[in-house]
């Protein structure tokens, strides 16, 4: 199977705040819009094949977040507003339980554990997904709280001898490998909504 369309939106066949999985990418040294000189980067174009035109999985920029842009992708200040729309005004000590005080972003870790723990408060006890994070650095301590770590590289080998379990068809016709940003890109997806972001969308 393969992408006919580089338009097609995720939000045509979900309806569940929940997905089957969430995957989280870094950038650099990661994808293919900065790969390592030396190791295998995962296409950008997977990326925005798996945000855009697979509904039952959530992709989230959570490294450079100039990814954001480049895949039309949620990223950590989106975490933060779902977050936010979750535990406020109700509840600040379990919002700033995962979003420090002040301005400061939470670090790679940190923004993991929000992102997961965005998702802990839409489940219901009966709901299960993955959560799959893509990085150049070991985040392999985070496998104790739920996380599948890949290095970029291990990445690209599971998809490719079909053992991640993603429904990721390669080599992919469409769309590019080319980031939203450049002039020259020729796919088109819809903004990110800076208001519903991410799984809030299907609330």
């Amino acid at each position: 199977m393969t992408s006919d369309s580089p338009t097609q939106s995720n939000g045509t066949d979900r309806t569940d705040p929940v997905p089957t999985t969430v995957i989280c990418f870094d950038r650099d040294h990661t994808v293919s819009v900065n790969p390592h000189p030396d190791r295998d980067a995962v296409p950008l174009s997977w990326i925005k094949y798996l945000a855009h035109e697979v509904p039952d999985i959530d992709v989230w920029a959570t490294g450079n977040q100039t990814l954001r842009e480049e895949a039309s992708i949620p990223g950590i200040s989106e975490a933060i507003t779902c977050w936010r729309y979750l535990t406020l005004p109700e509840n600040p000590m379990k919002f700033h339980s995962h979003v420090p005080v002040g301005a400061r972003l939470p670090g790679r870790r940190e923004g993991l554990h929000l992102i997961q723990a965005v998702y802990g408060q839409l489940a219901t006890a009966s709901e299960t997904y993955q959560l799959i994070v893509v990085d150049d650095v070991d985040l392999s301590d985070l496998e104790s709280d739920g996380w599948a770590h890949y290095f970029p590289e291990e990445f690209v080998d599971a998809v490719e001898a079909d053992t991640a379990g993603l429904d990721l068809p390669v080599p992919l016709e469409n769309p590019s490998n080319i980031p939203l940003t450049d002039p020259d890109c020729p796919d088109t997806y819809p903004p990110l909504d800076f208001d519903q972001p991410g799984p809030l969308q299907y609330r």
